[in-house]
């Protein structure tokens, strides 16, 4: 049964994909689950060096907002961001992006 779970795709070499697949097979996972294990490990311990990370979802009168705001670059996500870092994350039900 396919995952409802949000997609990440990412560009690397076929080399680090063998090299993943050698991994995932040696720690009996898929290659998905070997990726989303890696990607958790590197969250928890960012996390602890730098302490949790805040998740806010948004309702969907602000995910318009949001959107309309990044279209027009308005801060904080803009050119006219005075430099300072956003302390929330931003999850969305409604928009899934990819990187």
């Amino acid at each position: 049964m396919p995952s409802k779970l949000p997609i990440i795709k990412a560009n690397t070499s076929d080399e680090n994909i063998i090299k993943m697949k050698a991994i995932a097979k040696h720690n009996k996972r898929s290659l998905a689950k070997e990726v989303e294990y890696v990607i958790e490990k590197h969250i928890s311990e960012f996390e602890q060096e730098h302490g949790s990370i805040e998740i806010y979802t948004m309702p969907p009168n602000e995910i318009a907002q949001d959107i309309k705001d990044r279209i027009q670059k308005k801060p904080p996500y803009g050119e006219n961001n005075s430099g300072q870092a956003e302390s929330k994350i931003y999850q969305t039900d409604a928009i899934q992006g990819s990187t």
